[in-house]
């Protein structure tokens, strides 16, 4: 094959999706290898937004797709900023992804919503629909795991992010004292607008354990 009929040819194979491969210019005369070229799209599992188009979705955000491309070039389904399911948005307003950076914005939102997060922290589940899970559940270690099937992401060996949804950490009770008078001592919950009198400051540590249990 001569040079130019094999860069006309591999003009037709690259408009048609196709890569044509050779390593010197003898080979041409001998073999041609022609392969599909590889579609950005073919495996994609995870999409990160390029613009706020959508009022549901946030610039510059990772989410999880349920499905992929149809031929019209749409992608659907995935879970929005709302924890709704949402159809059809265009591959335009999109690019591919990876596991790992959804993992790492699971991460930070983490921290963004709990703020400090350590073993034996509890946590309320009972609002993210998961069926056979305890309602109230302690940490049992500070490692971060994810589950790309189910999308749900376990700190400490419980789930606390279910397909859009979170667990609500549960804030130990502090209690502090003050003198208010010279007969007694009022306690107060930081998490509560009840008031505690009684006699002794050494009752401080035991209150704030026994509320705690």
């Amino acid at each position: 094959m001569k040079p130019e009929d094999f860069e006309r040819l591999k003009a037709i194979c690259e408009k048609e999706g196709f890569d044509v491969l050779n390593l010197t210019h003898d080979d041409n005369e001998k073999y041609i290898l022609v392969k599909k070229a590889k579609d950005e799209w073919e495996g994609v599992e995870f999409v990160k937004s390029l613009d706020n188009s959508y009022q549901a979705f946030t610039k510059g955000k990772i989410y999880k797709i349920r499905t992929l491309k149809d031929n019209y070039g749409n992608i659907g389904v995935f879970v929005d900023d709302k924890g709704s399911v949402t159809n059809g948005w265009h591959i335009s307003n999109l690019k591919p992804s990876t596991e790992q950076a959804y993992v790492d914005q699971l991460k930070d939102e983490a921290f963004e919503l709990y703020g400090d997060i350590k073993e034996w922290d509890e946590f309320d589940r009972s609002d993210m629909n998961i069926d056979s899970i305890d309602d109230i559940a302690k940490c049992e270690s500070n490692k971060f795991t994810y589950f790309k099937k189910d999308d749900c992401l376990e700190f400490g060996h419980i789930i606390i992010y279910s397909k859009g949804k979170w667990a609500k950490k549960i804030e130990k009770v502090r209690v502090e004292w003050k003198d208010t008078s010279r007969n007694y001592i009022s306690f107060s919950y930081y998490n509560s607008n009840t008031n505690l009198v009684h006699r002794g400051n050494e009752l401080a540590e035991v209150l704030e354990k026994y509320l705690n249990q």
